[in-house]
């Protein structure tokens, strides 16, 4: 009984301190420390994945499907370079320091267009002198195997990573930020509505 306890504990212990980690290395710019939580091909392969997605919807479904297919594969070879460049560990820990990094990072991937323009993240509640290191608070289990880990200044969640337990270590995966996600799915609502 006193191992099933224990097995419990370190379940649900390990994610927390490795979303809680991340964060501190990233802070302390421990950078061999940070690589270690982070699992860059597979934060790029789903970085990659969700921008040809956005692609796939800003194209209409108006749009003939071979010439879709073709833009697709056309974005794609520039898409695995700039990912390349862009999603780095450095820029990560860039990441989790906040400030205009932040912002910067958001505004590459996702461009502003029309009706949609970016402000720095939290912007409406702090001015770039209060932007701080984005601290872990909240978190918890998606799945067996994975979690999901709210970062920000404030109580407002300016950047979300997804941990996948990967042996007996939790590594990220995968980056969000909530922001955007929401202003897509007001959009995708609007266009269903409109």
């Amino acid at each position: 009984m006193l191992a099933m306890l224990l097995l419990a504990a370190a379940y649900v212990g390990m994610p927390w301190y490795a979303a809680s980690q991340v964060a501190a290395t990233a802070h302390s710019e421990d950078m061999d420390r940070f690589r270690g939580y982070v699992d860059l091909p597979a934060v790029r392969t789903n970085l990659k994945r969700h921008l040809q997605q956005s692609l796939r919807g800003s194209m209409g479904e108006d749009m003939p499907r071979d010439l879709s297919d073709f833009l697709s594969a056309g974005a794609n070879l520039f898409l695995g370079p700039l990912l390349e460049g862009l999603v780095t560990g450095e820029s990560l820990a860039a990441l989790l320091r906040g400030g205009d990094a932040l912002w910067q990072f958001e505004r590459e991937l996702y461009p502003p267009q029309p009706g949609r323009e970016l402000s720095p993240a939290g912007s409406d509640d702090k001015t770039d002198e209060d932007a701080g290191y984005l601290q872990l608070r909240r978190w918890g289990f998606t799945g067996i195997n994975h979690i999901a880990a709210d970062y920000g200044a404030s109580d407002k969640t300016e950047l979300r990573l997804i941990l996948e337990r990967q042996g007996l270590h939790w590594r990220v995966v995968e980056l969000r930020f909530p922001e955007m996600e929401e202003k897509e799915q007001d959009r995708g609502e609007n266009d269903e509505n409109g």
